[in-house]
């Protein structure tokens, strides 16, 4: 798990079996290297994220310090 001042959120679509397992995808930056607070936030980027939430179909990240929710469309 990372730091929770980290600007993105990584999804497993598997549980990993081994340690240091890479994600299977990443929300709130464009590639899984480093990444900054871009001012002002993009439609995809976090500052502090901080809870996810799905309903199933959709998946919801609350984006603290850009005091905003995100919804992607499909889990």
């Amino acid at each position: 798990m990372q730091p929770p001042r980290d600007p993105a959120r990584f999804i497993r679509n598997t549980f990993p079996t081994t340690n240091m397992a890479p994600a299977d995808v990443v929300l709130g930056q464009a590639s899984f290297g480093p990444a900054g607070y871009p001012v002002p936030p993009t439609a995809s980027s976090m500052h502090f994220p901080a809870c996810v939430y799905s309903d199933g179909t959709r998946f919801y990240v609350c984006d603290t310090n850009n005091n905003r929710v995100l919804v992607w469309d499909s889990c």
